[in-house]
């Protein structure tokens, strides 16, 4: 998997929605990616990494 799918690295199980709205499987990254015939993985998260949120919240405190 590429590094642009880090913030889900962190994962041993993912559970995607699938079906109803009240179902979901549990799948490895790899496997999601390989069942959803997925071209590249795509970095949609922004902030979770522990050093952006000491920074978000260190900026938040000086606005205060």
């Amino acid at each position: 998997m590429s590094d642009t799918l880090s913030h889900l690295k962190r994962f041993d199980s993912l559970f995607p929605a699938c079906g109803s709205e009240n179902s979901a499987i549990e799948l490895t990254g790899d496997e999601l990616f390989n069942y959803s015939f997925a071209k590249q993985w795509v970095d949609v998260c922004k902030g979770w990494h522990e050093e952006e949120m000491e920074e978000a919240v260190a900026m938040n405190d000086e606005k205060d």
